[in-house]
This record gives C-alpha cells, structure tokens and sequence, in this order.
C-alpha cells in the first residue's frame, strides 16, 4: 500500500467516524446512510455494525473525500 492509498484509507476512516457522530441527519447524504447513522445513534446497532454497513458505500465516501481533498488544495493554491 502507498502512503497516499494509506492517506486515503485513513481519510475514510475519519469521514465514517464523522458521519456517524458529528454530522446533523439532515446533512447525511442519502436515506440509506440516515438508516445507518440513526440506528447507531439509537444503539440500535454496534460501532462496528455501522462501520461494516458504511463498507457499501465506501465509494461514495472516497469520492466525499476526494472532492475535500481538491478543495482543500484549491483554497491553499496548492497544484495536483
């Protein structure tokens, strides 16, 4: 794995994280991801249930981030 694939992997990992704990409902992305986010905010199911369910949409999430990514780089005049 490269560093940037890790980098990825990690930025992931704090997008679940964030949806699931800090994000308001009204701002989650789909019904599905809602589902999720309300269960575990319910206790209705585990971290790791949520995290696993989160695994079917791990796309979604990689193109949240890489659009984070690109925009974070435009702010700081960065070049890709």
């Amino acid at each position: 794995m490269t560093n940037q694939q890790a980098g990825m992997v990690v930025a992931i990992e704090h997008a679940k994280r964030f949806l699931l704990t800090i994000c308001p409902m009204q701002e989650l992305p789909n019904e599905y991801v809602q589902s999720i986010v309300g269960a575990y905010r319910d206790n209705s199911i585990s971290f790791y249930q949520a995290l696993h369910e989160f695994r079917q949409i791990e796309r979604e999430l990689e193109a949240m981030v890489n659009v984070n990514v690109y925009l974070n780089n435009v702010i700081e005049g960065k070049e890709e």
